[in-house]
């Protein structure tokens, strides 16, 4: 079995929808870097394992129908990202993405801040392939960044705002 994290986003009631499954959600604030909230999510976001992707892909269609018919949610976008371990993995990815702690020395970084715990956390992400590996020899292990690939993405455009606000 392989584990897979399923993020998907959606209005404000998405939230009650996945706590009565028991599914872990996240309500995020994107910040621009005076850290001021520029853009909110409502998503799921838990680990759930299966044989493979395709099964995970499955998995998942099935359920943003299930939010979409059952619980009227409005499904902005859905995500299904993998361990960066998985090597197998890697040609079919979109990106590779890090998330850390925001600290003085990466506050530079796209960062949001995370309302159910209280928390700030930074990401950095690269598409090129050709870059994974540098980029994961930066992020293993610093400070104890996830690093992950990013295997679907129905709705990339959705962050364009938020990351070019740090360019």
């Amino acid at each position: 079995m392989e584990k897979f994290e399923i993020h998907i986003t959606g209005d404000s009631n998405i939230i009650g929808a996945l706590q009565k499954r028991n599914l872990k959600s996240l309500h995020a604030e994107m910040r621009n870097p005076h850290d001021i909230t520029i853009g909110v999510e409502y998503m799921s976001s838990f680990v759930k394992e299966f044989k493979d992707y395709e099964a995970c892909k499955l998995w998942v269609t099935s359920f943003v129908n299930i939010l979409k018919d059952w619980d009227n949610i409005n499904i902005i976008r859905t995500k299904i990202e993998c361990p960066y371990s998985y090597k197998h993995y890697r040609d079919q990815s979109i990106y590779a993405e890090a998330h850390f702690p925001k600290t003085r020395l990466t506050q530079h970084f796209p960062f949001v801040y995370n309302v159910n715990s209280d928390k700030y956390v930074c990401t950095d992400r690269v598409h090129n392939k050709s870059d994974y590996n540098e980029f994961s020899n930066i992020w293993i292990g610093f400070l104890g960044a996830e690093v992950e690939l990013c295997l679907f993405d129905d709705n990339i455009a959705h962050d364009e705002v938020w990351i070019n606000s740090f360019i």
